[in-house]
């Protein structure tokens, strides 16, 4: 299938793509994966617009660097800002025709926005919907920027700690709308799952949690999918959600569902684009 072609057949298949007299007046937009394809093909015009997928930000990174410059004003990528914003680290991909999102990831950005409320009022059973409009956001926020706090220290300090396949329910409770971390226990996990070259990992890891700067966005901090996944435990809760089997694919899938273009037109990534694409209408 052509999102699982490596990086060198997809530069190839770009370059036979734009020979092609469909591709004559089109631009094209490099993703990172199907999931942001579902997102911005109800944002841009697709017959003007060609999605392309990769398989995360570093293969989109490599095939951006090798043939951005052979297309100028005709291709450009999108990716997840990560951390990039608060390393400073966003400008750099620029050069190569790579675009950050304003916030940590696409997810943040639909968190942000009217995509939020709509969940609510879809899910929420009718004596929670009042709360979960005033202070499911803040709950759900404050909780994630703990686990983020501790993925930017595992970036800054290369750490090498895997957080995929966190099992939450290991250290976040909920009960109702209310949502309480272990932060030492999440430690704990941590670091038996890291790789680093230092002793103690997880006092390191505290006591760069406890310094850490609280002043900066959250919007910077939250990974995307955490907040998802916290509010898939809010709403796997029977009491709270009026459907079964909530999860972070339902949730993720409502919010893509919900995100309209006039939001994303409010964004620095719009601007962006709309910028280097030179006028050419993309919406």
């Amino acid at each position: 299938m052509r999102e699982f072609l490596n990086e060198d057949d997809k530069i190839v298949e770009i370059r036979m793509l734009f020979s092609h007299d469909l591709y004559a007046d089109s631009c094209m937009i490099v993703v990172e994966g199907n999931a942001d394809i579902k997102l911005f093909r109800k944002i841009f015009d697709i017959y003007r617009v060609k999605l392309e997928p990769m398989d995360g930000k570093k293969p989109l990174m490599r095939v951006m660097n090798a043939i951005s410059q052979e297309f100028p004003n005709k291709i450009i990528g999108i990716c997840d800002a990560d951390f990039d914003r608060l390393f400073n680290n966003h400008l750099d991909y620029q050069g190569y025709s790579v675009y950050a999102t304003d916030w940590h990831d696409a997810e943040i950005m639909m968190l942000n926005s009217e995509a939020m409320n709509s969940f609510i009022d879809e899910y929420s059973k009718q004596e929670y919907w009042q709360a979960a409009r005033n202070d499911l956001y803040c709950e759900v926020i404050s909780c994630a920027y703990n686990i983020g706090v501790l993925r930017y220290v595992n970036e800054m300090f290369c750490l090498n700690i895997n957080f995929r396949g966190l099992r939450f329910s290991d250290f976040i409770d909920v009960e109702g709308l209310h949502i309480r971390i272990d932060i030492i226990g999440l430690i704990d996990i941590l670091e038996d799952r890291s790789n680093a070259c230092i002793n103690n990992v997880g006092e390191f890891l505290y006591y760069y949690y406890e310094a850490f700067d609280r002043g900066i966005s959250p919007l910077h901090v939250c990974c995307g999918h955490d907040v998802t996944n916290i509010i898939a435990m809010v709403y796997s809760q029977r009491s709270v959600c009026n459907e079964r089997n909530m999860s972070i694919k339902n949730v993720e899938q409502s919010l893509r569902l919900s995100y309209e273009r006039r939001y994303f037109q409010n964004t620095e990534l719009f601007n962006d684009i709309r910028y280097f694409l030179d006028g050419n209408i993309i919406y």
